[in-house]
């Protein structure tokens, strides 16, 4: 009887009508536990988040109350908790600086005595407009490279850390600390004495050839002069700067120098000895990054050939610096020393004739343009006179490879004011050299503010001329 009760076609319906209303109701309900119970885990993931992260200064996002009304009776609502109170540290004023905000006060120093040196010439610590840590050495404002910390302004190579004391300029602390081409601390040598310490990154070695002439490549003996050819041979020389900061507390550095040449090696029409000169110059000088630099050196002379002078000038500078890898400027040679010496000479038939000759310094005057190429070379462009009225011309150019080598070559021509006809030949003079220069500290060595101002005198910067 249940069997067909069951079994009846409008029985079945209902039933099955019923049966499929429960199904999808579990379904549903089922669903709303599940998105519910996931929310719950996904706020309560940002919640851990954020307090991992709140160390880290990320802002952690508000967390809105979760919805209480359940769409189903039997859904209770989820108990949220809330993240405890934590404060953020205040974001540095580099960092604040990095996302775009002005700021207006300096960070806090480190060290309170750490200043910036030599900058300009408001006052230790201010730098300048123009001098801030760009470019200009040693590749110039259009330096691709010029993004990277070490253009201009490399950590102990120059731009010390501290003032008065600068570790890496001058008097250092030994080898070792931090610098440019630091690995030519290996050639700091003790040379036996317990006070005393050389330091090879702070010279410049050079050696080359050079030839030159002037009005003592004429001799006279009382009669017409003689010869004229110019004087060739070879040169060899160093070149150091140290800072003065550390002994007298100045923005000072000093640089010395010595040069040797031997010419006319098989003598000449007027003398069988060829001609020896040594050269030493040595002085103080100011480098800056941006604006006005100046120095003066005293030049002495040695000259032994058909005669033995010794000649003193002063060599000064003063000149400005555009912070863009050029030099504008003023130098000046002079002196009011001349020498008188007892000549030799070989006059007619061979006789040895005795006799005497003076001679003087000339006195010149120039204008300068000093810079530094894309590629790391330096020039020198000058053109001026002398107290006589003669023209001067001539330039410098180095060029460094391998680091720690250069190729330099220099000329330097006097124009005479005489004409030819009234001799002006004999007036004439010109220098010419070549060489190569060798520096166990790298271009920058000695530090940017202690790199030598001056080369050491030459036969193209201590010009001489015959006393009437």
């Amino acid at each position: 009887m249940f069997s067909r009760f069951a079994y009846h076609p409008r029985v079945r319906s209902v039933f099955a009508t019923k049966s499929y209303a429960t199904f999808t109701a579990g379904i549903a309900f089922a669903t709303a536990m599940a998105v519910s119970s996931a929310s719950a885990q996904t706020t309560t993931n940002k919640l851990r988040s954020g307090q991992q992260n709140a160390g880290q200064q990320v802002q952690i996002p508000a967390v809105r109350p979760a919805n209480t009304k359940a769409t189903n009776p039997a859904q209770k609502p989820v108990a949220v908790r809330q993240p405890a109170q934590t404060t953020a540290r205040p974001a540095s004023p580099i960092r604040r600086a990095a996302h775009g905000e002005l700021i207006d006060e300096m960070p806090p120093s480190l060290n309170p005595a750490s200043e910036v040196a030599q900058a300009g010439h408001i006052g230790y610590g201010e730098v300048v407009c123009g001098a801030e840590p760009t470019c200009g050495f040693p590749g110039g404002c259009d330096d691709p490279n010029c993004s990277e910390p070490t253009c201009g302004f490399e950590a102990g190579c120059g731009f010390e850390q501290a003032m008065p004391f600068e570790p890496r300029c001058g008097l250092e602390q030994g080898c070792g600390g931090s610098g440019c081409d630091v690995g030519a601390c290996n050639d700091c040598v003790g040379i036996h004495l317990p006070i005393l310490r050389i330091d090879w990154r702070r010279f410049d070695f050079f050696a080359g050839v050079n030839s030159f002439t002037g009005p003592a490549n004429h001799a006279s003996d009382g009669a017409p002069l003689r010869g004229g050819s110019g004087s060739f041979g070879f040169y060899e020389g160093f070149n150091e700067g140290r800072s003065l900061n550390r002994l007298f507390g100045l923005d000072l550095s000093s640089q010395f120098g010595a040069r040797a040449t031997q010419s006319s090696l098989s003598g000449a029409e007027f003398t069988e000895d060829s001609r020896n000169q040594v050269f030493v110059t040595g002085g103080l000088f100011r480098r800056v990054d941006f604006g006005l630099q100046y120095g003066l050196v005293v030049d002495y002379m040695y000259d032994d050939w058909w005669y033995r002078n010794n000649f003193v000038q002063m060599r000064g500078e003063i000149s400005w610096n555009d912070n863009c890898g050029r030099e504008f400027g003023y130098q000046f040679m002079g002196s009011s020393d001349d020498s008188t010496s007892t000549t030799t000479l070989i006059g007619a038939n061979n006789v040895i004739t005795t006799g005497t000759a003076s001679f003087e310094p000339t006195n010149q005057h120039r204008l300068f343009l000093r810079g530094n190429t894309v590629r790391g070379a330096t020039y020198m462009a000058f053109a001026g006179g002398t107290d006589q009225g003669d023209g001067l011309l001539g330039g410098l150019l180095t060029s460094s490879f391998r680091n720690r080598f250069a190729v330099q070559g220099g000329v330097t021509y006097l124009i005479p004011n005489e004409s030819n006809r009234a001799g002006g030949f004999e007036n004439e003079s010109w220098n010419l050299s070549m060489g190569v220069v060798f520096r166990p500290g790298g271009k920058n060595g000695a530090g940017r503010y202690c790199r030598p101002m001056f080369d050491v005198a030459d036969n193209g910067t201590f010009l001489v001329d015959r006393k009437e």
